[in-house]
């Protein structure tokens, strides 16, 4: 699909005829003192907006727009201000297979899905296999885990702040219960169940901590922290709340964006996903989770 024209207002609009995962790649050859805003919207849903500030060329740039119903639109609108005529817009669409998201990984889904491992001589599950845009080291898949047994109840951050590299949690896991020999004498530092009043919690993980020939296996990658920031976060489809989990913009002011760690928290994509899409429709909204048909189909 190609729009272009002076200075005119364009508006594309296909009907998915094959329910699955979709992209859509698009380019902008600008004109000379353009900018343009770009909209792509699922049904009458936006899912993807370039505001009106772009001045510049863009190369082909790809957006995962998640699942489609054969029932569902792809609609697309665009208009060029400012010059002497509206820059060339070029779309790409491209699908992929009902069980595989692109960017967003390969997941296990459903109530009861077999997707447990022993791992640190315990029970643990798979949440799925991601690539770098999930973890930042290029050329790499790993695999992500989560225990299956809690390991007790501790406070998020002892400082009252939601900034999570400085939060007391986020110290606790990727030193006292990632090495506990090494960094025990710490273990007070982090380990509260309550500041008011200021209770200290059990973190004794001299046994179920991370072991020796385990701490190997674990790799220090990226943990996305955008999402919080976002006006009207909680009305988004599992699919949004993806793509703002790892969108600078989308965080508090002074709040950090991404950190390296060796051990986090199961991201809120992470479950919206952990539901078929044949039990629960991608176009379900974050806030509307708690229904029997999705919360009550994942594991």
């Amino acid at each position: 699909m190609t729009a272009s024209g002076n200075d005119n207002y364009y508006h594309v609009s296909a009907q998915i005829l094959e329910a699955g995962y979709y992209r859509i790649c698009y380019t902008i050859a600008q004109s000379p003192n353009v900018s343009n805003s770009l909209n792509i919207a699922k049904n009458s849903t936006s899912l993807y907006y370039l505001g009106s500030s772009t001045a510049a060329a863009i190369t082909e740039t790809c957006y995962d727009m998640g699942y489609f119903e054969s029932t569902d639109y792809i609609n697309i609108s665009e208009r060029g201000f400012s010059g002497t005529s509206s820059p060339v817009m070029t779309f790409r669409l491209e699908m992929a297979n009902n069980t595989f998201q692109f960017n967003t990984g390969y997941r296990y889904e459903g109530k009861s899905p077999n997707n447990y491992i022993m791992f640190n001589n315990e029970l643990w599950r798979i949440i799925g296999v991601f690539d770098s845009n999930n973890h930042g080291i290029e050329n790499k898949s790993f695999v992500k885990i989560i225990r299956n047994e809690i390991i007790g109840g501790v406070l998020w951050n002892y400082n009252n702040s939601n900034d999570w590299p400085n939060s007391t949690l986020y110290h606790l896991l990727n030193e006292i219960y990632y090495d506990w020999n090494t960094n025990k004498d710490n273990v007070d530092n982090y380990c509260y169940c309550s500041k008011s009043p200021n209770i200290p919690g059990n973190c004794n993980y001299s046994v179920i901590g991370i072991q020796d020939g385990y701490r190997g296996m674990i790799a220090n990658v990226t943990w996305y922290l955008g999402g919080g920031g976002k006006s009207g976060y909680t009305t988004y489809t599992p699919d949004n709340v993806y793509s703002y989990e790892r969108d600078a913009n989308a965080v508090y002011n002074g709040r950090s964006a991404s950190t390296l760690g060796y051990i986090g928290l199961m991201y809120e994509s992470d479950y919206l996903y952990g539901v078929l899409a044949s039990d629960c429709s991608r176009t379900t909204k974050h806030e509307l989770y708690n229904s029997p048909s999705c919360a009550g189909k994942n594991w």
